[in-house]
């Protein structure tokens, strides 16, 4: 038989550049037993830093032998071969060797191995010709048409075998339309394609425009429709779903669409099926919530009087022909039993929402804000289908929305209980006055991405840290002013790394964008800027589509980690950016694919969950890692082409001067591996092996990243804070450090945390630190500071070394070892401080301790910051020891690291929330302890359930949440 078949090697990161990944070498060769190799030829995909989106080059191959490197990138081989059932392949490269079957390929279509460190997510895959691993068999009652079954040109274009429809042509086909057995029955034909300007073999183009068709049966014509096709991201050709409907009599036609705009039409797949209803029938939404007013609808063929009943209610509507609403309240927990001409049950769940309840839902990225139906259709979809709550309106046309338009769908949204955002289009306040009451809030998408890895340059650029801070916060003062012209919660889409400021701007809101750097990072940043410097909501915003490719199932792993850890860590807002309807970066996927449909029902589950599981009490976290002053954002989206560490702080607000570069003040980041090992630094350089994208543990529970500018009371929160980046120091500081000592904190901190200064110069000698008060820190830390001491010698000592934790760390530096400097002590006169840590060989100090009222200041006595290269595995010691220090009462102890979990308090109940975060594997379990006291247990937590423990008088109680 013929078996034609394609390998591909390799993996992309949007937000990481190729310099931060292992190359990985593919030279090799495939031979087969029990067959012949009959065509080799290579495939070279495009570069393009989104994804590998467009058509491989393809170059012939003298024989299946190649050579072929990735760094970041995909690259891939095909063939041509005929084979036996028992035919063996041998695949053998310097980074891979797999041994397949010809009916391996055949009967599964895909093979995925991945290859090297399992958080890499690199992969050989193994693909049959024609073969879609995402895309469904048709349904029961469902017939099908592949572009290479249409009659008509196909080429391969953008990644997708599609047939080609010119301006003026036809796609064709027959159908045979079984006899009516419903009251009401219409055909729905369904299509997937792009829009195109034509094909062109040599590479792939974008299009974007309406695509207007005839939908012609046995020659008359039916009706004509329209739709709106694009590309993103500069090069990505989005394939879309169209749905059109007709009254087709019983028996075999012929069907033609008809192109009739200028564009061309390259179909995917087509599909149809009788759409059927009756006279009375009843649509209901599967669940509400007791008390909660909700709607439902009946269907009338003809006009008529038609009564629905209920528990506890009728209502007599005077029905015009389609759908006709009503409204409903169900008081009584249970299953609710509605009658019309037929029956249809609700489940009703007693119980009360949030205060604030949590809205989750989407972002409309992809869907063209027009009049053509799709919206409102889609809007009504949600609504009925309990999809979620949210909606967030955000055109990518190339013309405003009409008012007319707008009102009408926000004016939807209010009368069926979905919450209206706007990335856009809200200036008329159209939008924004007929959502009324279900307003959530406005603001743009990705605004505080000036920071995003531009380099510096005028009228942005700054010569000190301050000014650069303030010109930021001044350019998104402007956005949250116009914001507020029409709306009370300005927002932002923040992926900056630095959302404390869109806060300090008077931001009220903020949908930090997860899937983007670590999710710990932003969403550590997000929760205590809203907590204390806006009004405490916060939302997270999920961008699952860009980051990585190629796509596997366990993509849907990594989407049930980006609802649920948000939820946990206390979101009040959550939803997905672009991806619950279409994928499109290396693979093109629709509606009913596997991974758009199944973030969809995982969103739907999810709402649920949501809506009758309100968090009770306080989140807890005990620890935080300081954002000083003026420091600026950090592990943001780096989405230039090729930046590296040595790229400006602060992006385009900062300066060209080498000292500008991400160093030792940033460094800082890489001690606080200890808290979620492994979790990316970007840009900072990590080993390849131990770097976490997305997700990481947190062996020490959950924590935050509180900005300086918190209030005194709210330091108060925490039991140990960390003060180890960038900070220029000031009275007023020192104080609030001062009060949450007295009141029994315990502070970490290093030497150049008490520098004036407020530019970088000094970073290039590190020379004169220009401490607070000349380096006397008696009053806080115990000790002054006389300058700097002697060399490091390499090793530390301190009594009980033992107890001392090794973290392993992730990081690597930028260039190599001596980056930094050589690694000196601070001289230091000891005022009230005892020595905790000292130099191994000239007992130098380099930890002390200073009691301050009923707390403690712990001082890294050391001439840099704690994450210089020489001195980073020492402070991150003594960070973990600190950390450790804070687990007492209840709490988890995982040895893996690999496990997120938070607590709460509420009365007499300590609830734990946990994650397993290892998203390579479907259903993979860590064992975990559970410490209640002075009692324990062991627990597994599995990939893809969320545990839930709840602790009352030592005795625990477990609930495991899967979607």
């Amino acid at each position: 038989m013929k078996l034609d078949f394609r390998i591909d090697f390799g993996y992309l990161y949007l937000y990481s550049r190729r310099h931060y990944h292992p190359q990985y070498v593919w030279d090799g060769s495939l031979t087969c037993e029990g067959g012949k190799i009959e065509r080799s030829v290579r495939l070279d995909y495009p570069v393009i830093w989104f994804g590998p989106g467009h058509t491989a080059k393809e170059i012939e191959l003298d024989s299946p032998e190649w050579e072929i490197r990735t760094k970041r990138g995909v690259a891939g081989v095909r063939f041509e071969t005929e084979v036996g059932d028992d035919a063996v392949f041998h695949l053998r490269t310097k980074s891979f060797d797999l041994d397949f079957t010809a009916k391996d390929v055949t009967e599964k279509g895909r093979l995925d191995f991945p290859v090297g460190p399992k958080y890499l997510g690199c992969s050989v895959t193994v693909t049959r010709d024609r073969y879609l691993w995402f895309r469904p068999e048709p349904a029961e009652g469902e017939c099908a048409l592949e572009s290479y079954d249409m009659g008509l040109p196909v080429h391969n274009w953008h990644r997708m075998d599609v047939a080609w429809v010119g301006p003026g042509e036809s796609l064709k086909f027959d159908v045979e339309i079984p006899e009516k057995t419903h009251d009401y029955e219409e055909t729905l034909f369904h299509t997937q394609g792009m829009a195109s300007t034509g094909y062109d073999p040599e590479k792939n183009t974008m299009a974007k425009g309406y695509i207007e068709t005839a939908l012609i049966c046995d020659g008359v014509e039916l009706k004509r429709y329209k739709k709106y096709y694009r590309h993103h991201d500069y090069f990505m050709q989005i394939l879309e779903d169209d749905w059109v409907r007709a009254v087709i009599p019983a028996g075999k036609h012929t069907i033609e669409m008809k192109n009739l705009s200028g564009l061309w039409f390259a179909v995917s797949r087509l599909k149809w099926r009788q759409s059927v209803r009756d006279h009375g029938q009843l649509s209901l939404p599967e669940w509400v919530l007791k008390n909660e007013p909700f709607f439902g609808r009946v269907y009338a063929v003809r006009e008529d009087k038609i009564t629905v009943t209920y528990p506890g209610g009728e209502v007599t509507l005077d029905c015009t022909p389609g759908w006709n609403e009503f409204n409903f309240t169900l008081t009584e927990p249970g299953e609710a039993v509605f009658r019309a001409a037929g029956e249809a049950k609700v489940e009703v769940l007693d119980f009360e929402p949030e205060a604030d309840p949590v809205r989750v839902g989407y972002d409309m990225t992809v869907v063209p804000h027009d009049d053509a139906g799709f919206m409102d259709w889609l809007i009504d979809y949600t609504a009925r289908t309990r999809l979620g709550n949210y909606v967030v309106f955000r055109n990518f046309m190339e013309k405003p929305v009409p008012d007319e338009l707008l009102a009408r769908w926000a004016k939807f949204c209010r009368e069926h209980g979905i919450w209206v955002s706007a990335c856009n289009e809200y200036d008329s306040g159209a939008l924004t006055t007929a959502a009324g009451d279900m307003l959530s809030d406005v603001g743009p998408h990705e605004y505080p991405g000036k920071v995003y890895a531009c380099d510096p340059e005028e009228p942005y650029a700054s010569d000190d840290m301050k000014t650069a801070a303030e010109k930021y916060m001044r350019d998104l003062k402007i956005e949250i002013d116009r914001a507020h012209k029409v709306c009370s919660c300005a927002a932002f889409g923040d992926a900056s790394g630095g959302i404390r400021y869109s806060f300090l701007s008077g931001a009220d809101f903020v949908r930090a964008e997860t899937m983007v750097p670590n999710t710990m990072t932003l969403l550590t940043q997000a929760r205590p800027a809203a907590e204390a410097l806006g009004k405490g909501r916060w939302g997270a915003h999920i961008a699952i589509q860009h980051c990585l490719q190629p796509y596997h199932e366990y993509h849907l792993g990594q989407y049930f980690l980006s609802i649920f850890q948000p939820w946990m860590m206390g979101a009040n807002t959550i939803y997905e950016e672009d991806s619950l309807f279409e994928l499109y970066k290396e693979e093109r996927q629709c509606w009913d694919d596997a991974l758009t449909k199944g973030k969809r029902d995982m969103t739907r589950a999810f709402f649920r969950f949501v809506s009758t599981h309100p968090r009770r009490g306080k989140n807890v976290r005990r620890i935080a890692f300081l954002e000083g002053r003026w420091a600026a954002p950090f592990n943001g989206f780096i989405c230039d082409v090729e930046q590296d560490p040595h790229y400006a702080v602060w992006g385009l607000y900062g300066n060209s001067a080498p000292e500008w570069g991400h160093g030792q003040p940033e460094k800082s980041r890489q001690v606080i591996d200890v808290l979620m090992p492994g979790a990316s630094t970007h840009p900072l350089r990590q080993r390849f092996d131990k770097r976490r994208f997305f997700f990481a543990g947190t062996p020490y529970g959950d924590f935050d990243c509180l900005p300086v500018e918190a209030r005194a009371d709210f330091y108060k929160n925490y039991e140990l804070i960390a003060n180890l980046g960038w900070h220029t120091a000031n009275e007023e500081d020192e104080a609030k450090f001062t009060e949450f000592v007295k009141d029994g904190g315990v502070l970490l901190t290093g030497i150049p945390q008490f520098s004036r200064h407020v530019k970088r110069d000094f970073l290039a000698d590190m020379e004169d630190l220009d401490l607070i008060r000349g380096g006397d820190l008696t009053g806080l830390c115990g000790i002054r500071v006389l300058g700097r001491g002697t060399e490091y010698s390499g090793q530390f000592n301190v009594k009980d070394k033992e107890i001392y934790p090794e973290p392993e760390l992730s990081a690597l530096p930028s260039d190599d070892i001596t980056e930094d400097g050589k690694a000196y002590l601070a001289k230091v006169e000891l005022c009230g401080a005892e020595l905790v840590a000292w130099d191994a060989f000239t007992g130098e100090p380099m930890l002390v301790r200073n009691k301050v009222g009923d707390g403690y200041v712990y001082t890294l006595t050391l001439w840099a910051y704690p994450g210089h290269e020489l001195f980073r595995e020492f402070s991150a010691a003594v960070l973990a020891k600190l950390a450790g220090d804070t687990l007492d009462g209840t709490y988890v102890f995982d040895p893996t690291g690999e496990v997120f979990w938070t607590r709460y308090e509420d009365e007499d109940d300590e609830i734990l929330m946990l994650l397993n975060t290892d998203w390579t594997e479907a259903g993979n379990t860590k064992l975990v302890e559970i410490v209640t006291g002075d009692d324990s247990y062991l627990t597994p937590v599995r990939e893809r359930e969320a545990l839930i423990i709840t602790v009352r008088d030592g005795k625990a109680t477990e609930e495991r949440i899967t979607l």
